[in-house]
């Protein structure tokens, strides 16, 4: 199974101790992790970094993944990495159903 770097145990931590948890600050920290999770997953290099992308805006941002953070239920790093794996998967459905059904409008909500 692939992991995501050891960094990501829990969110990151601001540089001020008294700065709020951005979704921003929490997106640009996690990047690196994201993306060479993607990577490791066999995408190339710019598939990878489009996923990526993809990925932050739809899903950590969009759908702001921080808000069902819950300490109680374990780890931010779990959430993230469950959240890019069903991401890819969702991804993965979508590009092969518009394959299956080509003219065929499909949308690509929640994805």
């Amino acid at each position: 199974m692939q992991r995501f770097q050891a960094t990501m145990a829990d969110p990151p931590p601001t540089p001020d101790d008294h700065a709020p948890l951005t979704r921003d600050n929490v997106a640009e920290r996690c990047y690196g992790s994201i993306y060479a999770y993607i990577r490791q997953s066999g995408r190339r290099d710019q598939e990878a970094r489009d996923l990526t992308q993809g990925f932050i805006a739809d899903v950590l941002l969009g759908r702001d993944l921080l808000s069902k953070l819950d300490e109680r239920r374990g780890q931010f790093r779990s959430l993230l990495m469950s959240a890019v794996r069903n991401y890819l998967a969702d991804v993965y459905r979508f590009d092969h159903a518009a394959r299956r059904h080509p003219g065929r409008e499909i949308g690509r909500a929640h994805v």
